[in-house]
């Protein structure tokens, strides 16, 4: 007979488990957010922006954060996040946790709320992989541009990525000083090709 024993059943011990770690309710709700749709799906970015785990970041306006996060990739997010906040976004970076696919921030303007997976682009043949990565994580993908990518690759991967996944909804796209929102319905339309170059002068 094992020297441990405990009356306590495996639901009562993950129970105790999740209690422990403050970030688990942040992680439930983000993983159940995928299935989400309308003013529910609103509601829930809401309802996890108010969580107690958040606080500001450091030396930052309107950007909050939940203290430590194991992340390689925090100095993108801090730069991508300081540029939503200079377009009036308040910006909340979300943990990532193993093993989970979960957005990487949620942007709050006038009441309304959007979680975003980022992807930094520094590449001249990156945007394609990197949407195509996105899938399955976030119907909106922050596209943060730091080169002269080509407008017309850009747009003929930007509605590929529509036609591949069929729950995007946006790409919000990081250009210098400039920020672009591209929806499903504008890369449909027939035009997109002709503005979306027009434009990313």
């Amino acid at each position: 007979m094992s020297e441990y024993t405990c009356d306590t059943d495996d639901s009562e011990l993950l129970y105790l488990v999740c209690e422990s770690n403050p970030l688990y309710d942040i992680t439930s709700k983000l993983i159940n957010l995928q299935s989400l749709n309308g003013s529910a799906y609103n509601i829930a970015l809401e309802e996890i922006c108010k969580l107690k785990c958040f606080k500001p970041y450091p030396n930052e306006q309107n950007i909050y954060w939940v203290g430590s996060i194991d992340d390689f990739d925090l100095e993108n997010l801090l730069i991508a996040a300081k540029k939503a906040v200079s377009f009036g976004y308040t910006v909340y970076i979300l943990p990532n946790p193993k093993n989970v696919r979960t957005p990487d921030f949620i942007f709050e303007k006038k009441g309304l709320y959007r979680d975003y997976d980022l992807k930094t682009i520094n590449g001249k043949n990156s945007v394609g992989n990197s949407l195509m990565d996105s899938i399955g994580q976030t119907r909106h993908v922050l596209l943060n541009v730091n080169i002269d990518y080509k407008a017309r690759k850009l747009a003929k991967e930007i509605k590929s990525y529509f036609d591949n996944y069929e729950k995007a909804s946006e790409i919000m796209i990081f250009k210098h000083k400039k920020k672009l929102n591209i929806t499903r319905d504008i890369a449909a339309s027939k035009c997109f090709m002709y503005d979306f170059m027009r434009v990313w002068k």
